[in-house]
């Protein structure tokens, strides 16, 4: 009996110890991604700088929108579009509004480039609202330890 209880003692240990080593990954994972939409967003202004010329005066950065719907699957094949639609918002002076009401499934790939825009709005200190929070979402984020960074709600509360 006592050695049911070390082998429950010690797996629950390891669990816990896993579930620590995930989020320090993932946490490093999205300072990497951070330092890409650094670079991403500096390439941009430098790009956007050279070729003020040439585009259309009446777009501009005011005029898109600042809620980002996420679709029902945000998976690792979608990371790329994901980041591209959020490096559009990155420089938006209002809070970028993230609704994630519709989402059932998203992997550990997209959170990291969630958590990557969240922590480069908050370094140019800029918020990030999270909109429709639904048990899909809030247990992935649990799940890499994510919760806090994120700046999530809790479950049924607005942003």
């Amino acid at each position: 009996m006592k050695s049911d209880a070390r082998k429950k003692s010690t797996h629950a240990h390891d669990s816990a110890h896993t579930t620590q080593s995930i989020a320090e990954h993932t946490v490093a994972d999205a300072d990497y991604a951070s330092q890409l939409f650094a670079a991403a967003d500096a390439l941009d202004s430098k790009t956007s700088t050279e070729n003020s010329a040439m585009s259309n005066p009446t777009e501009s950065q005011d005029n898109l929108s600042s809620v980002m719907v996420l679709p029902a699957q945000c998976l690792m094949r979608d990371a790329v579009d994901l980041k591209a639609q959020l490096m559009t918002r990155l420089e938006t002076v209002e809070a970028v509004q993230i609704d994630v009401a519709q989402l059932e499934r998203i992997d550990a790939a997209a959170m990291q480039v969630l958590l990557a825009f969240v922590l480069d709005r908050g370094k140019r200190e800029r918020n990030v609202e999270w909109c429709g929070v639904n048990p899909a979402f809030k247990e992935a984020a649990q799940a890499l330890g994510l919760e806090a960074t994120l700046r999530l709600p809790a479950l049924g509360q607005a942003a």
